[in-house]
């Protein structure tokens, strides 16, 4: 089994809706997709992380990059 085919197999809670589904179920349309492993959710870190990447998503999305992150800890933690 390959890093790739368990993360595909993983079902994880999102943190925007709550939901639980595939961590790549929509990345197949896009060519690149960004993967990021934090370890854990809400510290300083994964904040500056992801609030450097939302200054810098319109460059993402038109480089067709889709951009996925998972983390240890609750979902508040991640809101």
């Amino acid at each position: 089994m390959t890093t790739h085919s368990i993360l595909t197999e993983a079902q994880l809670q999102r943190v925007s809706d709550g939901s639980v589904s595939s961590l790549f179920s929509t990345c197949d349309e896009a060519p690149h997709t960004l993967l990021l492993v934090w370890p854990q959710m809400g510290d300083f870190d994964t904040l500056e992380y992801a609030w450097w990447l939302q200054k810098e998503s319109a460059r993402l999305r038109a480089a067709n990059v889709q951009v996925r992150a998972a983390g240890i800890g609750e979902r508040t933690a991640g809101e």
